[in-house]
């Protein structure tokens, strides 16, 4: 016969002190060897080479040179890479005049990242007091002298074709000691330099016959000087963005009919784009406007 089991629980004698110290004895030394391991390996971390920095990685940078960007960051011969201190890097890089943004980033085991956007150059300003020329990019900063630009280019290899043509922007400015890092302060002068930079970038025909930008005054704001099939554009001093977008298609069909103009006016917003012939006659003219164009409606 089997023996029936017992309902009742086995009470269990509570530890013994000598248990309950055995116990927080073990549980003490092994706390104090996490404690010891932690501090070895802290010492390991801060006298060995493993988090050397090697290598210095710079990208981003045409302009500028790796030389330049090293000098900025001031940084020791050895160094390990936790001892590097991202944030007064980024703040000494990001007042070089051109450099637009800059990120330092760690790269595990011995590498620093640096990642620079430079500002681009799209124009030239000559200042009126010195006639030093400047180039300026497209939020209107001074960024270096036209000399020590083409000076950078050539030491990189940078072809002017790969920059641009860099129009001359003529505006009135007071006689004060202009300096790389300074801004231009002229009304309308940031959108049409955005404008300028996006439609050179898209490879509009027309943005290679641009000679200068010229602000007129507060009244008539601005006008381009051109070559080849308008000797000027009027831009007027609102929707400036708009009415530069406007030109390319009026451009390509004068051009197509071997038309030169006196100027492209594009102030007239709801009226349509008003241009001035000089080698077509009236007749021709009228015929011309009243064909069906994909360009707005031009009047003589």
């Amino acid at each position: 016969m089997t023996k029936k089991k017992s309902g009742r629980k086995k009470n269990f004698a509570p530890p013994t002190l000598g248990r309950r110290i055995m116990g927080w004895a073990i549980t003490g030394a092994i706390c104090l060897g996490l404690v010891y391991g932690a501090y070895d390996l802290f010492q390991f971390c801060v006298r060995s080479d493993l988090f050397m920095v090697k290598e210095v990685r710079i990208l981003g940078t045409e302009l500028l040179t790796k030389s330049e960007i090293l000098r900025e960051m001031d940084i020791p011969a050895r160094v390990r890479l936790w001892q590097i201190e991202p944030e007064r890097i980024e703040a000494a890089l990001i007042r070089l005049n051109l450099v637009d943004s800059v990120q330092v980033r760690r790269v595990l085991p011995q590498t620093l990242a640096v990642e620079v956007l430079e500002r681009k150059p799209v124009a030239r300003w000559q200042d009126p007091a010195t006639h030093e020329v400047y180039v300026l990019d497209e939020k209107r900063w001074l960024l270096a002298t036209l000399g020590e630009l083409e000076e950078r280019m050539a030491r990189n290899g940078i072809s002017r074709r790969e920059i641009g043509p860099l129009p001359l922007i003529v505006c009135d400015r007071s006689v004060r000691g202009w300096a790389p890092g300074d801004r231009l302060d002229v009304d309308g002068l940031e959108d049409v330099l955005n404008t300028y930079d996006v439609l050179w970038t898209r490879g509009e025909n027309w943005i290679a016959s641009i000679d200068r930008f010229e602000y007129v005054d507060a009244l008539h704001g601005w006008k381009i000087k051109c070559r080849e099939v308008a000797e000027e554009i009027r831009l007027g001093r609102t929707n400036l963005t708009q009415r530069l977008g406007k030109i390319d298609p009026v451009w390509r069909l004068l051009e197509s009919e071997e038309i030169r103009v006196a100027y492209i006016d594009l102030r007239f917003d709801e009226q349509g784009v008003a241009i001035k012939p000089l080698n077509i006659g009236v007749v021709e003219w009228m015929e011309l406007t009243n064909r069906e164009t994909p360009t707005e409606k031009m009047i003589g």
